[in-house]
């Protein structure tokens, strides 16, 4: 995926999320709700680290975000919007 604009938000974010796990799981994207968690996905430690990765890679964050802001959400729309506060915090340092 290309780098995002510096503007992405956590919409932009959630989209990401759904495409990365539609491509893991075989599942079309529209099938990979925000409201759900990363877990009723099935999406395992080692793919979780792949996706933490591939995130901070695609936001070019390297070792910037914390596992637990993913993991730790109640749906990948809160991980995302999480994940969008963390990107502003790092834009303002």
């Amino acid at each position: 995926m290309t780098s995002p604009a510096p503007g992405i938000t956590a919409v932009d974010i959630e989209k990401w999320f759904q495409l990365h796990i539609a491509s893991l799981t075989g599942l079309p994207p529209e099938e990979v709700s925000g409201a759900a968690d990363f877990e009723s996905f099935g999406i395992d430690s080692v793919q979780g680290v792949d996706m933490l990765v591939a995130l901070e890679n695609w936001l070019a964050m390297p070792d910037d975000i914390p596992m637990e802001l993913l993991f730790e959400a109640p749906s990948i729309a809160e991980a995302a919007s999480r994940v969008a506060d963390c990107k502003a915090r790092a834009a303002r340092s």
